[in-house]
């Protein structure tokens, strides 16, 4: 799949090409906070051997946008010297972008190392693993939104699926999405549970919709788990859903047992819906 970025932060973005150099050049490169950056978003030395890496997002306002960001940062360059600087950036650039923009620094820096969508989406199929990594590159993507909404799934009137792909773009990347995927696959169940405000819907939306996008057939639990006992169907790719609002399934010792029987009873009927992982 090929990605404009436009899903992404900018931050999003320092971080992928972060790692996408990192498993490029088979080293490890030092990333920074967010904000004034003195010209050095990412940075790699060894020896008398110094590479600063800038990432520039401005997919949006396109190369005059970029063009005059990059017109800024030539006194830092300058100061720092750097034996290579790289330009990594979501615009997509053509031979003579890229000559423009090497054209910018006068020398400091080379025309191969500047870095546009196609480079960038040509590391990605170099290392999927990268890919998988930033699930907010493909799971927010227009691609799968697309997919999503012209599927024939007949609970989307319940499942609000462009409110979830917007609620994934604004979403913080953690390890809490993989970790939450990695048990469902392995388990065939995640239970998912904290205070108020910490997200746990926003996450169970976020598995929901991954597996939409990949023909699974959504139950949406609305009661008890017993409802979603009565429209399982042995050998078909489904995915159960359940809103426990409130902590109603939690209220009493007695409800609570009854409860944890059925996740139970659920959990191993499910193990015949399909192959143990879930397909790519």
């Amino acid at each position: 799949m090929a990605y404009d970025f436009q899903q992404l932060s900018p931050h999003d973005l320092e971080t992928l090409v972060r790692d996408l150099l990192q498993a490029e050049w088979g080293v490890v490169l030092e990333s920074f906070k967010t904000g004034r950056d003195g010209g050095v978003d990412l940075r790699f030395g060894r020896g008398t051997h110094n590479v600063v890496v800038q990432v520039k997002h401005y997919v949006k306002t396109g190369l005059p946008g970029l063009l005059r960001e990059l017109k800024a940062e030539v006194p830092k360059v300058k100061k720092l010297r750097p034996t290579r600087y790289i330009v990594a950036t979501s615009v997509p650039l053509s031979p003579d972008n890229k000559q423009a923009i090497a054209q910018v620094f006068g020398g400091e820096l080379a025309v191969a190392d500047v870095l546009g969508q196609d480079e960038l989406n040509n590391l990605l199929g170099r290392h999927s693993n990268v890919e998988q990594k930033h699930y907010k590159l493909w799971l927010a993507s227009r691609a799968v939104l697309d997919r999503v909404l012209h599927s024939d799934i007949r609970t989307q009137t319940e499942f609000q699926v462009e409110k979830v792909h917007s609620t994934i773009r604004r979403n913080v990347r953690s390890d809490a999405y993989p970790r939450a995927l990695d048990i469902l696959n392995q388990n065939r169940v995640v239970i998912i549970s904290g205070a108020p405000g910490v997200g746990k819907t926003t996450l169970a939306n976020m598995l929901l919709y991954a597996h939409l996008e990949r023909g699974w057939e959504p139950v949406i639990i609305r009661r008890d788990l017993a409802e979603g006992q009565r429209l399982f169907q042995r050998g078909k790719p489904q995915i159960f859903y359940f809103d426990d609002f409130m902590g109603a399934t939690f209220l009493g010792i007695a409800h609570r047992a009854c409860c944890a029987t059925k996740i139970a009873q659920l959990r191993i009927s499910s193990r015949w819906s399909g192959p143990r992982r879930t397909p790519a």
